[in-house]
């Protein structure tokens, strides 16, 4: 709160003297080009240089910079005091201030002293002025156009190299190319599939809607063939939520049936074509393009990291084994059967946490529980982790009752709606913690912004 006193004086100045100079449609251009430079920055630097030459550091102070040419430019008028919703507001501060303690206290793992730091300043500052804004379906609109920017050009470089048949991940046939791990793949996707078809369902003219419903059936096909389990429910959830939107609205039913089966059947075509494209297609274009030693060095580099990963898997069996009572407990052993494991590691993170958080690392070749709250609970102290999850859960909460009261909902809720089932989903049942790091939970944080503001203004046309 006490920032807002601090950030007004500041961008009314800027604004005064730079932004009011500039037009909306270059301001929005400039949104644009630089959520496309952090969804790209997040992708080089894990998967392209996996954290080498282009680390983390390198990372996070790119990121820092485009998120601040996008406050400046999110700007459209002069800032006022406006008033937090206490019960998102105070978890989410309260959260924040102990990641930021534990990370002075001890080491909790790469670029963690930032994560707080941005999550009190830069991201406040994010809900601020647009709390000021109101108009949210603009922010909405240019983050959901910049990622499907970034994976179309993701996906044009898979349907050229990377076919189906020849990049799976180990013997289970699961897609993973560029030795990326299906889930990750998946994660990456599956928040592509919610901004297309948040497109189909709020864009006003047909072209738009056409070509988001292509996408949206290409990167579901994407989904569907890295067979992640945690996807397959965010799927669930996601059709589920279309349909008590649906159910919601009911304005002209006929019509908007209508356009559901048309855009359906666009997304089933588009899946279906992206499919025979990958699986017959591109082995012929990338036999063309790209030289057989290559790929024969590249098939090499998979066997010795598959053998890698073969050796990890034999350490954490030796791990797992002192924990015989998830064996011996009948459910718990079928819980570990379905999550694959995950009930054995979240044990031996349980055993471990403590109320101050811990450094030490419990597995030798990740750092992550996947699960955030464990995560935080084990990292930065079990309060953290408790308080963390009631500042998701409120915001769960707060879309909720946005949902069903006509007054409060707003057209850009089917975006927010469907960010949350991909973050609470993927958050419970995989890894990553860090906003900077993970496009889906830095696109939840940025849907999470009308959330923070208390009576929001209404949209601007």
């Amino acid at each position: 709160m006490i920032l807002q006193h601090i950030y007004m004086p500041i961008f009314n100045f800027i604004y005064d003297k730079i932004t009011y100079r500039i037009g909306d449609r270059v301001r929005n251009a400039i949104l644009l080009i630089c959520f496309l430079g952090i969804f790209a920055a997040q992708f080089l630097s894990q998967y392209i240089f996996q954290f080498e030459g282009f680390n983390r550091g390198i990372r996070d102070y790119l990121i820092c910079l485009f998120f601040g040419v996008i406050l400046l430019a999110s700007a459209n008028k002069k800032l006022e005091i406006i008033k937090w919703r206490l019960n998102v507001y105070i978890p989410y501060t309260i959260a924040g201030l102990l990641i930021l303690v534990a990370s002075f206290d001890h080491e909790m793992g790469p670029a963690y002293q930032a994560f707080p730091l941005v999550m009190l300043t830069a991201f406040v500052c994010l809900f601020y002025i647009w709390g000021n804004r109101g108009d949210y379906k603009v922010l909405f609109n240019i983050i959901a156009n910049a990622y499907m920017i970034f994976l179309s050009m993701f996906l044009l470089v898979l349907f050229v190299k990377y076919s189906y048949p020849d990049n799976i991940f180990s013997s289970s046939m699961d897609y993973g190319p560029m030795g990326i791990n299906p889930n990750g793949l998946a994660k990456i996707f599956v928040s592509g599939l919610v901004c297309a078809m948040y497109k189909v369902h709020t864009a006003e003219c047909t072209k738009v809607k056409t070509l988001s419903a292509v996408l949206a059936g290409a990167f579901l096909m994407i989904v569907v063939i890295t067979k992640c389990r945690s996807t397959y429910i965010v799927l669930a959830l996601i059709a589920l939520c279309y349909a008590v939107v649906f159910l919601c609205e009911r304005q002209d039913v006929k019509h908007q049936l209508i356009n559901l089966f048309k855009y359906l059947a666009v997304g089933i075509f588009a899946a279906a074509l992206s499919y025979c494209i990958l699986t017959y297609v591109t082995p012929a274009i990338s036999d063309a393009l790209f030289p057989v030693d290559e790929q024969i060095s590249t098939e090499m580099n998979e066997e010795v990291d598959t053998e890698a990963e073969e050796r990890m898997q034999i350490i954490r069996e030796k791990i797992y084994s002192s924990y015989n009572y998830v064996y011996s407990n009948p459910v718990l052993a079928k819980l570990d059967e379905i999550t694959s494991s995950r009930v054995k590691i979240w044990t031996v993170y349980f055993w471990n946490m403590s109320w101050r958080g811990e450094s030490e690392l419990m597995f030798v070749d990740t750092e992550y529980a996947h699960n955030q709250y464990i995560e935080l609970s084990y990292k930065a102290g079990i309060p953290t982790g408790i308080i963390y999850f009631i500042f998701v859960a409120s915001v769960g909460v707060n879309l909720l009752i946005n949902l069903f009261k006509k007054d409060r909902r707003k057209n850009y809720l089917y975006f927010q709606l469907l960010t949350y089932c991909v973050f609470a989903v993927v958050s419970m049942l995989d890894t990553g913690v860090l906003p900077f790091e993970r496009a889906f939970i830095f696109m939840f944080y940025i849907s999470a912004a009308p959330m923070f503001i208390k009576g929001k203004k209404d949209e601007t046309k």
